[in-house]
Order: structure tokens, then sequence, then C-alpha cells
């Protein structure tokens, strides 16, 4: 029988890897006490082409915050990714423990931003062969920081119980897209995956797609959810106030379900 290959970090491709924390394990732990035994739930739902959509769901022991991934390599592990971590940490633990009244900066909201967006880098190889970022979108992340062109990041503020500790990843692969302008080129398909992170009263949503295609995200504002989501990536404003208005879980999960329905419509959209 061949030797397995060793594994290779998917920031940089280095071999040897460690286990990464999906989340700040040591930091949440201050506003999240554990109790001794409790069950974490990771679903995921998929997309190839016209194929119906199947959804994998599983529940494991022990919690969201013992989750761990085998995808980095010990220089990314304590390096790069620590340190984005321990930068990240004050300003999230804020979010999460309800403070009112918090302004972000510009430099806030980058911030933020780069540790959604790693997270849900490392979040999304919970099923490695439907990663939609790609591999010089990690490698930029690792050399620089940098936030994939294609990517959109919301924040909110919850009341409700069941987003206190959740996170829920969709993924698509080769989905078609429709202009609303009559007579243009056909658009390409697209890989994109949105992720929900619920700690507490803070909810975060990142979204992306891995193509060329000139997406534009807008938000359907006849749904009163609308109103909670503060866009602070691509930033639009050098102050973020958050909260301004705080979803329940009625609210949090029409969101989903938009972002759902548009990575996975219930029906074949005709071309214009």
């Amino acid at each position: 029988m061949p030797k397995k290959l060793p594994g290779r970090c998917v920031f940089c491709d280095r071999p040897g890897l460690t286990d990464e924390h999906l989340l700040p394990n040591k930091w949440m732990r201050k506003v999240f006490p554990r109790p001794p035994f409790s069950t974490r739930e990771w679903s995921t739902k998929v997309t190839r082409g016209p194929l119906p959509a199947s959804r994998t769901r599983e529940i494991k022991q022990g919690s969201i915050f013992s989750q761990k991934f085998h995808i980095a390599c010990r220089p990314c592990n304590n390096g790069w990714m620590h340190t984005l971590e321990d930068t990240a940490c004050p300003v999230l633990l804020r979010l999460i423990s309800g403070q009112v009244g918090i302004g972000l900066t510009t430099d806030g909201q980058r911030l933020l931003s780069r540790w959604l967006v790693k997270t849900t880098m490392v979040a999304e190889h919970a099923m490695p062969a439907e990663v939609t970022f790609t591999s010089d979108d990690r490698r930029k992340m690792k050399e620089s920081l940098e936030i994939p062109r294609n990517c959109y990041v919301w924040i909110a503020s919850t009341t409700g119980q069941r987003w206190k500790a959740a996170i829920e990843h969709l993924s698509v692969h080769n989905l078609p897209l429709f202009s609303p302008i009559p007579n243009t080129p056909l658009m390409p398909p697209i890989d994109a995956q949105v992720t929900f992170f619920g700690l507490n009263t803070f909810l975060g949503i990142v979204f992306s797609w891995s193509t060329a295609a000139n997406l534009v995200v807008k938000l359907d504002p006849h749904h009163e959810w609308i109103t909670g989501l503060h866009q602070i990536w691509p930033i639009i404003k050098p102050v973020m106030p958050v909260p301004m208005f705080s979803l329940r879980d009625v609210e949090v999960d029409a969101a989903h379900g938009w972002f759902e329905e548009f990575l996975h419509p219930s029906r074949v959209r005709p071309p214009p």
C-alpha cells in the first residue's frame, strides 16, 4: 500500500499540520461558560449545478468552541493567525458581551472583517470537497491579510436563543446567474458560500464567491431583518454604530432563508 502523503497547510502549502481552533477558545470562555457535556451542530448545504441541494447535518460531542481543524501549519497557526485572533478579540468580545453604543471605526471594521473571513476560510474545510475560497485567496490572506475582492461581511446584534452559539454554512457550485438586463451576455456560473456565526448577542455573516463574475449583492429591502444588518465590508461608513436594531431569532432565520434561497433557488430562474 502506498504511503499517504502528509497534509499541507491550506494557507502556505507547508507540510506539518497542527490543530487549529475554529473559534478562540480561551477568549470565548470569558463569555460562554461550558457545561461538562455539550454537543455542537454543523450544517452544510451544497448544490452542484442544476442538481437538487443536498444537506449534511452532523451532531458531535463538544461545543462549537472546541471544534478544531487540521489544516494549518505551526508557523501559520502560531504566527499570523494567532496575531490576528489576539488583535481582533478585544473588539469581538465587546460585541458578543452585548455592550451597547459601540462604534466601529474603519480600522475596527477592517479588523473584524479579516477575522470573520479568515475564520470562514477555516470553517468551510468541514467539507473539504466543497471549499469555495481559492488557494490564492488564502495565500493573500496569509501574506497581507487581504480580504478577497468578491466578499461581503455584515454584522448584527441579536436577542434570541437559537443563534447564541451556532454556525451555519451553505455552499454552492456552478450556480447559474441571469442578468436583469435584457439581451446581455450570459454570466459565468459561480461557486459561492455564506456562513452565519451566532455568538451570544453578536451575529456575523460572510458571503463570498470565487469567480470573476461582476456580482453586486443587494439585500431585499422589503424584509424587516435588513434594518438590523450592518455592512462592514466593503466599508461604506467611516464609523459603524452597533447595535441600532437587534434581531430576534425569527428575523435571523429570515435572513438565513434569504441567502439560502439565493444560493439554492427553489425553482430554476429563467433568463429575462
